[in-house]
C-alpha cells in the first residue's frame, strides 16, 4: 500500500480513542480492569461472566478483576491443574487466543475442564496479551458461558481489543498492585493498538494492513454493542 504507517493507523487510533475514553476516564488501574471485565460480560454474546488474570513470573495466577467470584475460582483451578485457557492464551508459541466449546470434554484440559464444569462453566474464550513490564509476565481476559457452545457467536477479536486495554492499564501499574496503583497520566489509545497489533502480527502472522482491518472491525463491533 502507498499509505505510510502513520496514515494507515491514525483513523484506527481515533476509533480506539473513543473506546478508551470511558475505560481510561476512571482514576485507578483497578477501576480500569474492573470496567474492562464488566464491558466484556455485557458485550460478548453468551458471556455469563468475565475475569482478567495476571500470569506472573514463575507461573502464579492472580485474578486482577472479575464479574463473578467463579472467575477467581477458575483461576485457582488452573493454578492447581497447571492447565487451562490462561496458560494456552499466553503461550509463547501460541496465537494469543484460547477457546473451548465445552470444557467438560476438552481433551487439552482433562483435569481443569471436568472440574470447571462442576463449577457450572461449560465454554470459555480467552485472549492473552504480553505485558511490557516483564518478559515472563502476561495477562489474559477470559469470558465464560454456562452452556456448551454458549460463546459460539462471540468475536474473539473483540475480546482481544478489551484485553489490550487491560494490558495497558497493568503496564501503567508496573510492579505495584493494581488495587494501589493510580493512573498518573492519561493512558494512550496508541499503546492499546500497539499491544493488540503485536498479537495479531507477531502471533497470528498477519500483515499490518490485515491487522488494521481486524482491529477496525472489532473496535466498531465493540463500540456498537457497548453503547446499545
Amino acid at each position: 500500500m502507498a499509505d505510510t504507517r502513520e496514515q494507515l493507523w491514525s483513523p484506527l487510533a481515533l476509533q480506539f480513542a473513543d473506546l478508551g475514553r470511558d475505560l481510561f476516564a476512571v482514576g485507578s488501574v483497578a477501576a480500569v480492569l474492573q470496567l474492562v471485565v464488566d464491558v466484556a460480560a455485557v458485550t460478548v454474546p453468551g458471556a455469563a461472566m468475565a475475569g482478567l488474570t495476571v500470569h506472573e513470573a514463575g507461573g502464579k495466577l492472580s485474578t486482577a478483576a472479575q464479574t463473578d467470584a467463579k472467575a477467581g475460582e477458575l483461576d485457582a483451578l488452573q493454578q492447581e491443574c497447571a492447565e487451562g485457557p490462561v496458560a494456552d492464551a499466553t503461550r509463547a508459541d501460541g496465537t494469543g487466543l484460547s477457546y473451548s466449546t465445552d470444557v467438560a470434554t476438552e481433551p487439552s484440559w482433562e483435569r481443569f475442564g471436568k472440574r470447571a464444569a462442576r463449577h457450572g462453566i461449560r465454554s470459555v474464550l480467552a485472549a492473552g496479551v504480553f505485558l511490557a513490564t516483564g518478559a515472563d509476565r502476561h495477562a489474559a481476559l477470559t469470558v465464560c458461558s454456562t452452556e456448551p457452545r454458549g460463546l459460539a457467536a462471540a468475536d474473539p477479536d473483540v475480546v482481544l481489543v478489551l484485553a489490550a486495554h487491560g494490558a495497558v492499564a497493568l503496564d501503567a501499574a508496573g510492579e505495584e498492585e493494581p488495587e494501589r496503583a493510580a493512573i498518573g497520566e492519561p493512558l494512550r489509545s496508541s499503546d492499546v493498538i500497539t499491544r493488540a497489533a503485536e498479537v495479531l502480527i507477531g502471533k497470528r502472522g498477519l500483515e499490518p494492513e490485515d491487522a488494521y482491518d481486524v482491529l477496525w472491525r472489532a473496535s466498531l463491533s465493540l463500540a456498537e454493542s457497548w453503547r446499545e
